[in-house]
């Protein structure tokens, strides 16, 4: 857990390592996998997990306040928004570009999005 740059690996319910991404995000920085010794990482995956991102329904565009601070700190642009006549732009997210980093859910002030496995 100390290694992680960002010091999102936080210690779970019992003493397990859980990611925890309300302050910073996965840089895939890979130090956590060099230091593990149980056997948990499949180093051959392109991807380190199958997390993407989400938007609940507390979004603030749902109540049609103009927010965008998701998109702007997704560095992968996975994150855009449509327009629609009348009404502010709402998040959508391109799952093939979203890379399960977490950046996007630390900047949400309604914390309304997560991150959930895919299929």
């Amino acid at each position: 857990m100390n290694v992680c740059e960002t010091q999102i690996i936080k210690r779970g319910e019992g003493g397990f390592p859980e990611i925890d991404f309300s302050n910073d995000e996965c840089t895939f920085c890979k130090q956590c996998v060099e230091v593990c010794p149980e056997p948990v990482f499949d180093t051959t995956l392109a991807q380190p997990w199958t997390n993407v991102a989400s938007i609940k329904d507390n979004c603030l565009t749902a109540k049609g306040v103009w927010c965008q601070s998701c998109k702007d700190a997704c560095e992968p642009r996975a994150i855009s928004f449509s327009m629609a006549v009348g009404q502010v732009p709402k998040p959508v997210i391109d799952i093939d570009a979203c890379t399960g980093c977490g950046a996007c859910v630390s900047p949400c002030p309604a914390d309304a999005i997560t991150l959930t496995p895919t299929e």
